[in-house]
């Protein structure tokens, strides 16, 4: 029976790490560790995960501390300390599904040994008790790694931490990890690794995980750390170009080098727009923009005006305001915003 290890990362959540807890351990089975790492939390979190494991002897648990690194450094940590062929990374805030671990077992026992398996999963935000199923059968074709990892590229399906299992021999082979340093989007960068690197891929039609979305998290707020986001996936294109497996296939080349890092730096914007409200704030931004993203906008200056592949979701007259001028794009942007606003009051 395949060891499996749920690594859980904790920085100052000690208002929600047990109720984690508590759902990883619920759905473990005696094949089952817990690695839990604490990253120097300055809140209760400590003594929230000591109680935890004073009251659970029957399963194994792990239990780490360090030094305040980043969550990168204690995902990896985690990774050199689990026994598991299989590793599930979810946050300090989400919630296994109780039956995960007896479905993942059943997928593994009927013959689905593949260096990842994806479920599906939802969103839930407490603050009003909505519940959204995000992904839950999958389109791309689970018997073609490519094609599944390309489905995922362009939007058709969709996975996040908590919704896969991968082989840590995988993980080894390419040296595989976290970008440590990185402020945004590392999970994004080590997914899409990971897939492009997969030889066999399998899926679990279920929804099988929970992605607990809060007002105030870094992913809900004004910060320039957004701009991390296109760093990333130009990393990932980067990555993607020197996987011998893929490197032919010129849709994908062009898509990643254009419409996918596009992309981000569209979200990235658009999710700072409700805050740029006044000259003031959008001469901050701006300076912020030019001092510290200079290789973003470089990255943006880079992308072919004639985009063969757009993601699904973007509108070409956009994408080509953007390319013109981002000040341009903003200020569009902005104003159509204003114009809705009145027009929904009138």
């Amino acid at each position: 029976m395949s060891r499996i290890s749920i690594i859980i990362p904790a920085y100052n959540v000690e208002n929600c790490i047990r109720d984690t807890l508590d759902a990883a351990y619920k759905t473990a089975d005696e094949n089952t560790e817990l690695i839990v790492i604490n990253d120097g939390s300055t809140d209760r979190t400590k003594e929230v995960i000591n109680a935890f494991v004073s009251e659970h002897t029957g399963k194994s648990i792990k239990f780490v501390e360090q030094i305040n690194q980043g969550v990168s450094v204690a995902r990896n940590k985690g990774i050199e300390c689990a026994d598991g062929e299989y590793l599930i990374f979810c946050d300090g805030d989400d919630l296994c599904k109780d039956s995960l671990i007896d479905r993942l077992r059943s997928h593994i026992d009927n013959g689905a040994v593949t260096d990842m398996i994806l479920w599906g999963f939802e969103s839930f935000w407490p603050e009003s008790d909505e519940r959204t199923i995000i992904q839950e059968k999958f389109a791309g074709d689970a018997d073609d790694p490519e094609k599944i990892f390309k489905s995922i590229l362009y939007g058709d399906d969709r996975i996040r931490l908590g919704s896969f299992a991968v082989k840590k021999e995988l993980l080894e082979n390419y040296g595989l990890r976290y970008t440590e340093g990185c402020p945004l989007a590392q999970d994004v960068e080590f997914m899409y690794k990971c897939l492009s690197r997969a030889s066999s891929i399998s899926t679990i039609e279920e929804n099988l995980f929970t992605y607990i979305r809060r007002k105030g998290s870094v992913m809900q707020r004004y910060n320039m750390n957004r701009f991390e986001a296109p760093r990333v996936m130009m990393r990932i294109s980067d990555y993607v170009h020197s996987n011998t497996q893929l490197c032919n296939d010129r849709e994908l080349e062009e898509f990643l080098d254009n419409g996918f890092i596009l992309r981000h730096i569209m979200y990235s914007f658009d999710a700072c727009l409700p805050y740029l409200k006044d000259n003031k704030t959008r001469s901050e931004f701006w300076h912020a923009y030019y001092c510290n993203y200079s290789d973003v906008e470089s990255i943006r200056k880079n992308i072919s005006r004639e985009i063969k592949v757009l993601p699904k979701e973007l509108n070409k007259y956009r994408c080509k305001l953007m390319l013109k001028s981002p000040e341009l794009y903003i200020w569009s942007m902005s104003l159509r915003n204003r114009m809705k606003t009145k027009k929904t009051y009138r």
